[in-house]
């Protein structure tokens, strides 16, 4: 059996705009149409419900921008790691795939400009590692930034589901609401 991916609904910021759209013509019908407390009523559910789905943008809007601009740190930092290399190469040291390999100190009795040429290499290596260094705690800061934008987004999720889907008895006791529709 396989999942036919073009018959969902296209889920977007744009199509929840719409879905807000189409409720707030509803409620203007359903005002214009009802009195007393079946209109308070039906005004209150369909207010609640485009406040809903106001959250529910609100929140993949956030979780869009966080997402973003994850991507764009980690593509900078890939840039950055690239032309560390670049550098590292160009200062005469050897690159292997991404590692950056320490320089070699002179053998023998070197000469002044051996050791001059040494001592230039080792600068530039600790450059490079400096670089490195600075480009791990950004990754690392960007992986943190968006493991809260996820934690944020479920628990936002979490918060939905059990408001769509739990309902507290006049005991305090959490139901479930669909089970309690069926029972009905």
């Amino acid at each position: 059996m396989s999942l036919n991916l073009q018959v969902l609904p296209q889920l977007s910021l744009n199509s929840l705009d719409d879905y807000v759209d189409n409720l707030s013509d509803v409620r203007r019908s359903t005002s214009d149409a009802l009195e007393g407390e079946t209109h308070d009523a039906s005004v209150n559910k369909i207010s609640t419900a485009i406040d809903s789905l106001l959250e529910c943008a609100n929140s993949l809007g956030r979780f869009t921008t966080a997402l973003t601009t994850f991507s764009g740190t980690i593509r900078g930092i890939r840039n950055d790691f690239a032309q560390a290399r670049s550098t590292a190469s160009g200062n005469g040291l050897i690159v292997t795939g991404d590692v950056i390999n320490e320089p070699t100190p002179p053998v023998g009795d070197p000469s002044p400009a051996e050791i001059a040429e040494y001592n230039r290499k080792v600068t530039a290596y600790n450059a490079a590692g400096e670089t490195a260094y600075q480009l791990r705690q950004s990754e690392q800061e960007a992986h943190e930034t968006m493991d809260s934008a996820c934690e944020d987004q479920l628990n936002f999720l979490e918060e939905l589901i059990k408001s769509l889907f739990l309902t507290i008895d006049a005991m305090g006791n959490k139901i479930n609401a669909r089970q309690l529709m069926q029972k009905a």
